[in-house]
C-alpha cells in the first residue's frame, strides 16, 4: 500500500519535471526563432545618426534626416514650401552636404555652400530662425500675362512649343525670425554664395534640334538670359542663378554664353572651345576679364587711343570711354593692361553690355550671358 502511494507519487513528480522541460525547450525555440526571423519583443535597433539629427526642429528637418540615413542625399520632394531650422542649413553646409527641393516640374540644387550667406549667418544666434524655400508653379491669368511681357516687341524672346505650354516658376528663399517681443521678420536670401543650379522638367514640351540649341533660361520682370543646358535623354533644362525671382524657358536665337576660367586661356562661346590670349585674373579681390574678348562677342566695336591711354568702344549706338588706370563710376577696381590687353572688373561687363554675369568660386569660373 505504502508502496504503491510512493511509486504513484514518484511517477507525478517525473511527469511535472517532463512538463517543465518541454516548455522550456519550447521557449527557447521560440525566442530563437524571433531573432533569426525578426519576431518577438527585441527593441529595435537604434537609427544610426546623421550629420544633422542633433538639429532636428522642424518636419521638414525630419524628412532630410531620414532621406539622409536612407540615401545619403539630402532631398525634400513635393512641397511648394520647405521650412527648415537655421541650425540645420548651418550644420549641412559645414558638413559639406547639398541640399535638394523640388516640386511640381522643378528642382533647386543648393551647392553645399549655396546657403553660407551673411542673412543665414545673421540668423545663428536665434534658436527660432528658419530658413524658408519655395517652389511654385505660376498658372491661369498670372502666367499669360508674364510670358505675354517677356515676348513683347524687341525682347528677343520666343515661346517654346506649340500652344500655351511655357511653364513659369516662382522661386523663393527667405530667413524668417522671431523676435524678443514675439513678432517675426522676414529676410530674402539674395546673391547665394555659390549658384544654384535649376533643372526644370520639360517633357511635356515637343522641340526640334533647332529649337533646342536656342534654349535658354528666362528672368521674368527684366527678361534677362541665364543661358542653360538642355538634357535630350532627361529631357529636361539646367541652368544657373545667384537669386531667386520668377523663371521661364524661353528660345533667345541670338543668345551669347561665355565661360571663362581664372588663369586659362581657354574658354568656351556657346559651348565651343575658343582660345584668348590673356586670361582672366584676380586683382584685389576682383575677377578681371579681357573686355574686348568679351565686348566684341556681343558686337561691340573698339579703338585705343595711346597718347591718352584710352579704350572708345561702340555699343548699340553708344559710345563709352574707359581710360586704363583710372576707376570709372561704380568700380573699385580701375581697367588696367595685361599683355597688350584691357581686363575690367566682371561686373562692368554686367554694366556696359547688360549681361547676366556669374562667378562660381568653387571652380573659379565666370559666365557672361546676353
Amino acid at each position: 500500500m505504502f508502496r504503491y502511494a510512493e511509486t504513484k507519487k514518484n511517477g507525478r513528480v517525473a511527469v511535472v519535471l517532463v512538463l517543465m522541460v518541454f516548455l522550456f525547450m519550447a521557449c527557447f525555440a521560440n525566442t530563437a526563432f524571433a531573432d533569426v526571423y525578426g519576431g518577438g519583443s527585441s527593441p529595435a535597433p537604434t537609427p544610426e545618426p546623421t550629420p544633422i539629427t542633433q538639429t532636428v526642429k522642424t518636419d521638414d528637418d525630419k524628412a532630410i534626416d531620414e532621406a539622409l540615413r536612407e540615401t545619403g542625399a539630402a532631398v525634400v520632394a513635393g512641397k511648394a514650401a520647405v521650412q527648415l531650422s537655421a541650425g540645420t542649413v548651418s550644420t549641412l553646409t559645414s558638413s559639406g552636404t547639398a541640399l535638394s527641393v523640388s516640386n511640381e516640374g522643378a528642382t533647386l540644387n543648393f551647392g553645399a555652400q549655396s546657403l553660407n550667406t551673411q542673412t543665414l549667418q545673421n540668423a545663428q544666434g536665434n534658436d527660432n530662425a528658419t530658413v524658408n524655400i519655395g517652389v511654385r508653379q505660376v498658372t491661369g491669368t498670372e502666367k499669360d500675362n508674364l510670358i505675354s511681357n517677356a515676348t513683347a516687341a524687341g525682347s528677343g524672346l520666343i515661346a517654346i512649343g506649340t500652344g500655351n505650354v511655357n511653364m513659369v516658376f516662382e522661386f523663393k528663399a527667405e530667413v524668417t525670425t522671431t523676435n524678443t517681443d514675439g513678432t517675426t521678420s522676414t529676410q530674402s536670401i539674395g546673391d547665394f554664395s555659390e549658384p544654384v543650379l535649376v533643372v526644370i522638367d520639360l517633357s511635356n514640351v515637343q522641340l526640334t534640334a533647332e529649337e533646342i540649341a536656342q534654349l535658354s533660361a528666362v528672368r521674368m520682370g527684366t527678361n534677362q538670359a541665364l543661358g542653360g543646358t538642355y538634357d535630350p535623354v532627361t529631357q529636361t533644362f539646367s541652368f544657373y542663378t545667384t537669386n531667386f525671382s520668377l523663371y521661364t524657358v524661353m528660345k533667345k536665337p541670338d543668345l551669347v554664353n561665355l565661360t571663362l576660367t581664372v588663369g586659362s586661356k581657354e574658354t568656351l562661346m556657346n559651348g565651343k572651345s575658343k582660345a584668348i590670349d590673356v586670361p582672366p585674373t584676380i586683382i584685389q579681390n576682383r575677377t578681371m576679364v579681357p573686355l574686348r574678348y568679351i565686348g566684341e562677342a556681343f558686337g561691340a566695336t573698339f579703338a585705343w587711343n595711346e597718347a591718352t591711354r584710352t579704350v572708345t568702344y561702340t555699343y548699340k549706338g553708344k559710345t563709352l570711354k574707359l581710360v586704363i588706370d583710372v576707376p570709372s563710376a561704380g568700380m573699385d577696381v580701375a581697367a588696367t593692361i595685361r599683355d597688350g590687353r584691357t581686363l575690367v572688373p566682371i561686373r562692368y561687363c554686367s554694366e556696359s553690355f547688360g549681361a547676366e554675369v556669374m562667378w562660381f568660386p568653387s571652380t573659379r569660373k565666370v559666365t557672361v550671358v546676353k
